[in-house]
Order: structure tokens, then sequence, then C-alpha cells
């Protein structure tokens, strides 16, 4: 009811994560999209983003600029339920995780082309803003990630 009655929601990071899985509406509604993994050989690795559209929490960031983190992988691209604000290239990431409990197995979590990590939407009158950036707490230092988050959550607000 928040939401749909206007109010305003950021999620950083781990916000899109496997843990809110048996929450379904949060995962279709909030997120809208089904976290898989995030490549583990290695965890972390710089990749360059691309930014798509106009929103006042993107405006401070280039075209492109190159990022390190522990990227996010989702089931499908959500880009037909959002408005997609940064991209991934995957073309110099290595895609792979491990998985598996009783025995460990490699497995390619690639999205392909389209590898959303920054996006926005409506829930009826509320505003959703959502990061995938932000795994180390020194992304929280990052003059970029810091006027990101705050002019994120001044629309979310509507203030």
């Amino acid at each position: 009811d928040y939401l749909s009655s206007g109010g305003g929601f950021v999620g950083i990071h781990a916000a899109g994560d496997a843990s809110h899985a048996s929450w379904d509406w949060y995962e279709s509604e909030v997120i809208r999209a089904q976290f898989t993994g995030h490549p583990m050989l290695p965890q972390f690795q710089l990749g360059t983003l691309t930014k798509e559209g106009e929103h006042p929490a993107m405006a401070h960031f280039p075209q492109q600029w190159q990022y390190e983190d522990e990227w996010y992988c989702f089931a499908a691209s959500p880009r037909d339920k959002v408005n997609v604000l940064a991209t991934l290239d995957e073309s110099d990431i290595n895609m792979l995780a491990l998985s598996g409990r009783d025995s460990l197995t490699v497995g390619d979590l690639a999205m392909g082309d389209d590898h959303p990590i920054i996006w926005h939407h409506t829930i009826g009158s509320g505003r959703v803003f959502y990061s995938a950036l932000g795994h180390k707490a020194e992304a929280y230092q990052d003059d970029n990630i810091q006027t990101m988050l705050e002019a994120a959550v001044v629309w979310a607000g509507n203030l």
C-alpha cells in the first residue's frame, strides 16, 4: 500500500539478491528481476557500464565508465518491466560461478548483451529505484555512488 500510494523505495545491491525469493510480491513487483547469482572466479571484477536514458540519479555519470564490483546476474533482463539506467558489458568479465552444496560445479551466469545493473519504475504512484552496485563498503565512499544514491532518494521520495 505504501508504494502504490506514492511512497518511495531505493534498493541497493543485496536488496535484489536471493534472500528475498520467498516474498514473491517483492521480487516480482519491487525488484522485478530474479537473482541467479554473481561471478566468483573472481568475485570482484572491473567492468564497463553504459548509461541509458535520463534520470536525476545518473546525470553525473559519463556515457560509459569502469567500475569494480560483485556483478549481480538475473534470470532474465527486467527491461520490459523497468526503465533501465545502466547496463554491464560482460565481454571482459569472467561470468563463471561455483554452485552446489554436496559437489561444486561451475556455471555460467552470463546474461548476454542486455545485462541491466541500475533501473527504476513505478508501482501505482510510488517510485522504485534499484542499483545492483555496492557490495564493498568502499563503494559508499565513492563520490559517484554517493551522488547517485542521494539523487535516487530525492527522486524516490518525490522531494
